[in-house]
């Protein structure tokens, strides 16, 4: 830069690279090494000339002189998170199967001008993390996880896009012998509800709802995967399991064929509208009360003659993006990730809740 920097386009990047630590830090080294070498303090001079000529025009930090390529100007960290002329995208999903997987196999399919890696979780508190450590770039995360985790670093914001995919409802599988038909007939003595995996959405949703109900929290917790939970619901009857997805998850599906077969399955109702008080930081509600239409699960919502309707929570499923990713990037991959998702979006609602 400095030995061409009597060239306009080239003074040009100078000032607006002006601001960027990166540049500053630049800058000061050159200083240090001008205190003993006049030809450079002169250069330094001129670019200090040339960036005072420029002040008061607006500055785009992503100018290049014609004809540099991108390489040229991105650190070798930056560079390498791009697939020849495609920025690499770290998406992080959920487990195998599950609508948030679904989700990342849908998107891949319709995003041809970003390299997205796909990055398998446990839920939506693992996303967080995974964002929060700077090991993913984008991911779904339920809106309640979202509302009582937050992700801050230092005070500071790491993620300001977010964007909603898809309705998410509280379902909770028991078992028929087990007496229960809504939460107030839990019994901390007998009852176990499984409520997951680790780090999952589903876990994180109970413990919130264990705040706002203390008996909740009193109820005996297993942490597993939803297969094996299924399995133990339906040997146990004091056993239940939470889910917390979209309907007709793959895994619904089975709970759906094994009550057609000996219907000892059924789903009940969430409907305390204490839960419903819950607010995020900016003062939304959390949970909302909906309906699952009788038609959903005929055996899982099945009555002494006719399936009934069941009420229950829901949040959304939302998806959030890095700040740094943005910014490293700039406006031509983030046009292309807005394309994508307005591509996906109404896709994954229409496949998830009908």
């Amino acid at each position: 830069m400095l030995d061409h920097i009597t060239n306009k386009n080239v003074a040009k990047a100078a000032y607006n690279q002006s601001d960027d630590p990166a540049f500053q830090k630049w800058r000061q080294e050159v200083e240090n090494l001008s205190k003993d070498n006049s030809e450079l303090r002169a250069k330094l001079s001129e670019m200090d000339t040339q960036i005072k000529a420029l002040e008061g025009t607006p500055k785009d930090p992503a100018y290049l002189p014609p004809g540099v390529p991108l390489e040229a100007a991105l650190a070798p960290g930056v560079f390498g998170q791009r697939e020849g002329d495609k920025p690499v995208l770290r998406f992080a999903g959920g487990q195998k199967g599950g609508w948030y997987d679904k989700y990342l196999t849908l998107f891949d399919r319709n995003c041809p001008n970003l390299a997205v890696k796909l990055i398998p979780s446990s839920g939506s508190l693992e996303n967080l993390k995974l964002l929060e450590k700077g090991a993913a770039d984008i991911s779904i995360v339920q809106s309640d996880v979202l509302a009582t985790h937050g992700l801050e670093n230092g005070g500071k914001n790491i993620v300001t896009e977010q964007t909603t995919l898809f309705v998410e409802y509280v379902q909770i599988l028991a078992h028929r012998d087990g007496g229960v038909k809504s939460l107030q007939d839990l019994d901390p003595a007998k009852h176990v509800i499984y409520i997951g995996p680790k780090d999952s959405g589903s876990a994180q949703t109970w413990l919130s709802l264990g705040k706002l109900d203390p008996a909740l929290s009193r109820i005996k917790t297993r942490n597993a995967d939803y297969y094996e939970a299924l399995a133990r619901v339906q040997k146990d009857p004091n056993s239940l399991m939470l889910f917390v997805g979209g309907l007709r998850s793959e895994f619904l599906k089975k709970a759906e064929e094994a009550a057609s077969k000996k219907d000892r399955l059924c789903l009940i109702p969430v409907e305390d509208k204490r839960f419903t008080q819950l607010r995020d930081k900016y003062g939304n509600t959390v949970y909302h009360l909906s309906t699952i239409p009788s038609s959903i699960y005929p055996n899982l919502q099945r009555g002494w003659f006719f399936g009934h309707d069941i009420k229950t929570l829901t949040v959304q499923a939302v998806l959030v993006l890095r700040n740094e990713w943005a910014a490293t990037f700039g406006s031509e991959a983030m046009d292309a990730l807005s394309a994508s998702i307005l591509e996906t979006r109404p896709k994954i609602g229409k496949m998830v809740n009908g």
